[in-house]
């Protein structure tokens, strides 16, 4: 799949797609984090602690993600736009948790 025309601009827009909805709905939420992307490789930076309530209300809602906010998150062919819906409305919950634990 990797050598199809069109992988990796889907790939790209893909995690485009995912890191402004993560900045608008931890925005939404009140809580302050910086998101880094490059690529289809992307992490959520929360500058207040925030990391842990929002990674146990993730797993909680059945995200996994890494452990850590110093790891990264990976887009790949195989997640759809169902996916991605999926996992910006279980990150605005884990935001507004993250952002009510602080």
């Amino acid at each position: 799949r990797l050598l199809d025309a069109g992988t990796y601009e889907r790939l790209e827009s893909a995690a485009g797609r995912l890191e402004e909805g993560l900045v608008s709905a931890a925005a939404a939420a009140g809580a302050s984090v910086r998101v880094s992307r490059i690529g289809s490789l992307l992490t959520v930076f929360f500058e207040e602690g925030g990391y842990p309530p929002f990674f146990h209300a993730m797993l909680e809602a059945g995200c996994m993600l890494p452990p850590s906010q110093n790891e990264a998150w990976f887009v790949s062919t195989a997640h759809t736009d169902a996916d991605l819906d999926l996992t910006l409305r279980m990150a605005s919950e884990a935001f507004a948790v993250a952002a009510g634990a602080n």
